[in-house]
């Protein structure tokens, strides 16, 4: 659950060209700046900013609240991945306010895009589950990437206690149990070894995103 507070967080961020859509679309045609430089400020001044610093925070007080491993390579490497994930979120969202102008039809767009992802991405369903139509989205889903990545880093190398089946028997209670972490990761088709794969992709994604979104945001023109 997470990961999808951090992706949902960035649903903020689709007011921040359409609030100033029409001050941005004036400034421009009048010679104040360039779109490059009014796009890039936006980001290095309001979503960088916005996206990294709260992710620390958030990081520290989940990890030690869930229990999940806490030495600097996991705790970092946690962070990481919210913190991409964050920004890959909010390119999205951004690349959706650029489009259009409407702030209702933004959150049903960018709503839509997220119900997509979240259901490929083999957490509401296990991966043998998704139905083949929806099977390559999930080469395209965030959440898949990040998710794969918290259960790694949580999951590789634990060793569970499970009820033996004398034990079942005995106290009559019905349990399915892996033993350790890693049979779970590789029933779900998650190879721990890919952290850093994965936070390639999450990183391949932003300026994709952003770069749609700077077209978008390059074509207005002021109505006349």
């Amino acid at each position: 659950m997470v990961a999808y507070m951090i992706i949902f967080s960035a649903i903020t961020s689709l007011e921040l060209f359409i609030q100033e859509r029409s001050l941005f679309v004036h400034e421009k045609t009048s010679g104040f700046y360039r779109t490059s430089a009014y796009f890039i400020a936006k980001i290095l001044c309001e979503i960088l900013p916005t996206r990294l610093v709260p992710t620390i925070f958030f990081a520290l007080i989940t990890a030690f609240m869930a229990g999940l491993r806490t030495d600097f390579y996991h705790l970092f490497m946690y962070w990481l991945t919210l913190a991409v994930t964050s920004i890959t979120s909010t390119s999205l969202c951004l690349l959706v306010s650029c489009a259009t102008s409407v702030y209702s039809a933004a959150f049903l767009g960018c709503g839509a895009v997220y119900l997509l992802f979240m259901l490929a991405s083999g957490f509401v369903l296990q991966a043998d589950q998704i139905p083949n139509y929806l099977a390559p989205f999930k080469y395209l889903s965030f959440y898949r990437y990040c998710l794969q990545n918290l259960l790694s880093l949580d999951l590789k190398g634990r060793v569970f206690d499970c009820y033996t089946p004398e034990q079942l028997a005995v106290s009559g209670k019905v349990a399915i149990c892996l033993p350790t972490g890693d049979l779970y990761l590789e029933s779900q088709g998650i190879n721990p070894d890919h952290l850093w794969m994965n936070i390639g992709i999450l990183a391949a994604m932003i300026p994709v995103y952003l770069g749609i979104a700077y077209l978008f945001l390059r074509s207005l023109k002021k109505k006349s």
